[in-house]
This record gives structure tokens, sequence and C-alpha cells, in this order.
């Protein structure tokens, strides 16, 4: 992230907030949960908090890994592309998680991560948590539970988004979404049907029918703010 970037921020309200860690409002479901951080200001002065617009890219696969991000709001996507160009995408993480993990024991990034709805992350370098964490053993539990979680995560995701008949699959898509706007928002934002398409292994006009007919049904709703909601008094198995 560039400082221009950060400064482009600063002079827009919504882009970023001036607090510390320590006063974080959403900490205790964060990466530094349950750690004392009495006496690491300077250590944790150069963290920044950043807004990421939908598809943006937070850091590029074999960019240098240098930092790690802790998602306050949004879901984030990663993505591997193979040597022929063919993009898999191989996680979705919502608030809580922390992406980047391996710029603790790696040079690069593993994977390309980018927003798939406005995304409100924490930039903590690397060395930053690697000298906390040589302080505090229960950030290193931490981390190694991030990890867990992360690849049970998408092991749980891999089988339900790629199983049974494309409605089914959908359904399960919008769900995974809805949860994570459950950790911060009673909202939440939809991908374009193109990622929904890779996200479910389905074409995309075959998610477009579901998406529209689950409109039509009442149970996907539009709100003001453009976010979408689930009106669950629906029946989502309703075609119209």
């Amino acid at each position: 992230m560039s400082e221009s970037r950060i400064a482009t921020a600063k002079a827009n309200p919504g882009k970023i907030d001036d607090f510390t860690c320590n006063d974080c409002p959403v900490r205790d479901r964060m990466l530094f949960a349950g750690i004392d951080l009495r006496g690491t200001e300077d250590l944790l002065r150069p963290v920044r908090h950043l807004w990421y617009e939908p598809g943006e890219t937070i850091y590029h696969q074999g960019g240098e890994a240098c930092a790690l991000y802790s998602v306050r709001r949004g879901v984030v996507k990663l993505s591997s592309s193979s040597p022929d160009g063919d993009v898999r995408i191989v996680r979705l993480l919502g608030p809580g998680f922390t992406i980047g993990l391996e710029a603790l024991v790696e040079d690069a990034y593993e994977h390309q991560a980018s927003a798939l709805s406005m995304v409100d992350v924490c930039r903590i370098p690397a060395d930053a948590v690697q000298k906390l964490a040589r302080d505090q053993p229960p950030l290193c539990r931490r981390l190694m539970q991030q990890w867990h979680d992360q690849l049970q995560q998408a092991d749980a995701h891999l089988t339900e988004l790629t199983t049974g008949v494309v409605r089914e699959r959908v359904l399960r898509l919008i769900h995974i979404l809805d949860d994570f706007g459950r950790s911060g928002d009673t909202e939440f934002y939809l991908p374009s049907n193109q990622d929904c398409a890779a996200l479910v292994a389905a074409r995309v006009e075959s998610v477009s029918r579901v998406m529209a007919s689950l409109k039509r049904a009442g149970y996907l709703v539009r709100v003001p703010s453009g976010g979408w909601r689930l009106d669950r008094s629906r029946d989502p198995a309703a075609k119209e």
C-alpha cells in the first residue's frame, strides 16, 4: 500500500480511522485479542488501518511478503494462478481472520488477496508480529489457531460449494457470505455472477438464473446502502 493511497484514505472520512490497537473497538475478535499490548506502542506504530473497494488487490501472488492483514470487515478472496494462466479461488475469509500469515515464514505471498466486498483491514508488519510473538506466547498459539481454522474452513467450503445442484451451491455460497456479514454487519455484499460462478464451479448463465430467481422470490433483498440481506421468512426453494 503506497503512502499516497494512505494519504488519500485520510482525506476521506470513510477510508481510514486513526486509533491504536489498544483502542480498537473490535479487538476482541482480531489477531491481538487477549494479548497484552501495554508498552508496545512503538512496535505497533507502523500498523495501518485501510479500506479496499470491491475488486481491489490487497497483495499479489509472488509479491514480497512483508505484512499480515487482519480483516475487520468484509470478505477477502484468496486466489492462485497457475503457470498457464488459470486462476483458482482457494479461500474466502471474513472478519476476524488474518491473511498473509505466510509472511511469518516465507519471502513471497502464496496467493493473491482481493476484496470481494468493501474490505476494512489492519496492515501489520510481519517483523512487528514476530517480535511481539517472542514476548507473548498466547499470540503464537493464536497464529497457529488461525492457520488451522483457515485450512478447516477451506475444506468445508470446498465441499459445500462443489456438491449438489447449482441452486444448492449458490444458496450455500449466499449463506456463507451472510454469515461473514453477521460478524460485523446485518447485510452483505454480493460478488459478481462471474465470481460466484467460479466459487461454485458452475456456468455464469446458470448462476445468473438462480440469483434472479432468488431476487424475484424475495429471499435475496437489496438494501439502500447497496448491500444485500436475506429474508428468511421466504422460501429459498421457491423458484418464483
